[in-house]
């Protein structure tokens, strides 16, 4: 994350002290802590509670879905836990957690797409695969916040068709500035999708 996220506060809780130690020694820019994540005063002290998301990838099952859990009821908006058994992954949704992620299924580069892609909403892929709508959540801390469209200098095949402030639905022009709270609606070529995720990114801390 530190080389693909470079925008990314990191926070690792590491329950191995040994270990803890020698992940300090080979990242520069994350926070290591030693402790269990199944600890609230672990969480606390960690400062889980205004983390954007929580993503629990130890080796047990059980420990990232409870932990995962439990940062959700701390505050956490958006929890990802690692599962490699089919039969938890089904069930995960009813329980609160927001995305499973099962190494039999997909590669690192899909989960690193998961931490990357900002406040995305949801994606439409239409035209066979070629243009793809997608749906944008403004937060504080997303760059565009308080620019207006011009400014963001989008690529030229990259539209906001539509902007939904509270109520009211918002057709932009190229000076309507973009607030906190705002849903945005994109529509673009697919190969523009990436440079979106780029220019909408907010700074996130992550566990």
């Amino acid at each position: 994350i530190e080389e693909e996220a470079h925008n990314v506060n990191v926070k690792i809780i590491e329950i191995d002290s040994h270990r803890a130690d020698q992940v300090a020694l080979l990242l520069n820019h994350s926070s290591i802590i030693n402790g269990n994540a199944l600890d609230e005063e672990i969480l606390e002290e960690s400062g889980v509670s205004y983390a954007e998301t929580v993503i629990a990838v130890s080796n047990d099952d059980e420990v990232n879905i409870l932990s995962a859990l439990l940062a959700k009821r701390f505050g956490t908006q958006r929890s990802i836990a690692l599962i490699n058994n089919n039969t938890y992954a089904s069930l995960i949704a009813s329980l609160g957690i927001d995305v499973v992620v099962n190494p039999r299924e997909i590669t690192v580069s899909s989960i690193l797409g998961q931490i990357r892609r900002g406040r995305i909403k949801s994606a439409h892929t239409i035209c066979n695969g070629i243009i793809e709508i997608i749906e944008i959540e403004i937060i504080d801390s997303t760059p565009a916040k308080g620019k207006s469209i011009i400014s963001l200098n989008l690529p030229k095949d990259v539209l906001v068709g539509i902007i939904i402030r509270d109520t009211k639905t918002i057709i932009p022009d190229s000076s309507t500035i973009i607030n906190s709270g705002d849903f945005l609606i994109i529509v673009c070529h697919t190969e523009s999708v990436k440079n979106i995720e780029n220019i909408f990114a907010s700074n996130f801390e992550y566990f």
